[in-house]
């Protein structure tokens, strides 16, 4: 250890005291400084908004010669320049007339099947936000049509003719023309590479043409897919997962929301449990399916096991399989309007029942389930001796709605004081807790 001795001690003490007198006696440090006068930055926010309405209603009648009102319009508002898209679905098989009101272009690249866009530049200033989307608002039918124009190939009057009109609206600045911006959010498919493409990139997938793919697809997120009347059809099964179905959704963490409009999807027909769309290990999971079909060789809709709190909108679709749609997850909420659920038992007879099914099955670990069907067909058909049945209810607190719907046994009509003979329920104790409305 160093020892300090007193001149040490002396010589510390009298530096602190001189510095003290420094500060005592006023002294300063002088630097080299400036301020520079602050220049603050406003930023003004921005939006680019757009709505769709129509005030004639939604249900119209084909009589050759006349015409009907029918006005879409598209409203925008935009604090800066905008280009806004109108997005016409026709399915109505060339029997309703109509012509796209003064100021839309075609963009190009988008004049497909049954589905065109239109698109127009929308100024910040201008004094004009609302636009009509038809030539003097009108549809209309032509005269020269007849009975057999309204007769589908099985003799029976067409149905599910819609028209559809949606709106989209994007900045202009950033990109450099019509076309460039739609597809920030639109992509054109034709090959099952451009689809999981679009589905990768967040994007509205457009078929252009049919989708045949090497492997199901695996999804997250939001996905979006307008079939514009293509199918997307699986692989037949070879016994291998990525075989049996076309879309999965397996173990997500996070909430799931798959759009399905105007799209068939093609489930294997060959090996065992195949699948239209599935969901496994994922909670928080909405299927929405409209004008489209669904179908495979086992469950065309199927949410499996490790799932909670499942959503199902189907409209004005077909589901077909051994079994239309199953859950085995608590909590799932489906609601069928205005379609056709088909279950066809053609699996090898078993006299002890176990290839016994349903067109529609509440499995055993699906609690609390909701499940309505409004203004559907629901058919039970059997090939091979195995009973096939309208339901089968397998799990406590389920409840089952169905308003005006028709119910089909091997092609005969079952009265509706009928159906609950066509319907299974696993064991009596579910009884207690079933909720059944059949009307």
């Amino acid at each position: 250890m160093r020892k300090l001795n007193k001149k040490n001690i002396i010589t510390g003490s009298v530096a602190v005291s001189l510095a003290a007198m420094m500060l005592i006696g006023g002294g300063t440090f002088a630097y080299l400084k400036d301020d520079a006068p602050a220049v603050k930055n406003n930023f003004k926010t921005n939006n680019v908004l757009v709505d769709l309405d129509e005030t004639t209603g939604s249900n119209y009648n084909i009589i050759p010669g006349t015409s009907q009102d029918k006005d879409p319009r598209v409203t925008v508002a935009n604090t800066v320049d905008a280009w806004v898209y109108a997005i016409v679905e026709d399915n109505t098989d060339g029997l309703v007339g109509y012509d796209i009101a003064d100021g839309w272009q075609k963009l190009d690249g988008w004049d497909l099947d049954n589905r065109t866009v239109y698109y127009r530049t929308v100024g910040a200033e201008d004094d004009t936000k609302a636009f009509h989307i038809l030539k003097d608002d009108k549809v209309s039918y032509d005269k020269v049509l007849e009975n057999s124009d309204m007769i589908d190939a099985e003799g029976n009057l067409k149905d599910g003719l819609n028209l559809t009109f949606t709106a989209y609206a994007i900045q202009q600045e950033g990109f450099a023309d019509a076309k460039e911006a739609f597809e920030q959010q639109y992509a054109t498919v034709d090959s099952s590479d451009s689809l999981a493409q679009a589905i990768e990139d967040g994007k509205t997938a457009v078929l252009a043409e049919d989708v045949n793919l090497p492997t199901y697809l695996e999804v997250s997120g939001t996905v979006d897919i307008v079939g514009n009347g293509k199918k997307i059809i699986a692989p037949e099964s070879t016994g291998t997962s990525v075989s049996s179905r076309v879309i999965n959704v397996n173990e997500q963490s996070e909430p799931v929301t798959i759009n399905i409009k105007d799209a068939d999807l093609v489930g294997p027909t060959t090996g065992t449990y195949t699948r239209g769309i599935s969901v496994y290990g994922s909670d928080d999971v909405t299927i929405n399916v409209e004008d489209s079909s669904v179908s495979a060789g086992y469950y065309a809709l199927n949410i499996a096991g490790n799932s909670d709190n499942g959503v199902l909108n189907i409209k004005n679709s077909k589901i077909t399989g051994w079994c239309a749609y199953q859950t085995w997850s608590p909590n799932t909420v489906a609601t069928f309007d205005d379609c056709e659920l088909i279950g066809l038992n053609d699996k090898t007879y078993n006299k002890d029942g176990w290839n016994n099914f349903a067109t529609f099955v509440v499995n055993e670990d699906a609690t609390n389930t909701k499940t309505v069907f409004n203004n559907c067909t629901i058919e039970a058909n059997q090939t091979t001796g195995n009973k096939q049945s309208f339901m089968s209810i397998r799990a406590k607190d389920t409840t089952v709605e169905s308003h005006g719907s028709t119910f089909i046994a091997d092609g005969t009509v079952v009265p509706l004081s009928e159906v609950k003979d066509y319907i299974e329920v696993k064991s009596a104790d579910l009884l207690d807790s079933l909720s059944l409305t059949i009307d």
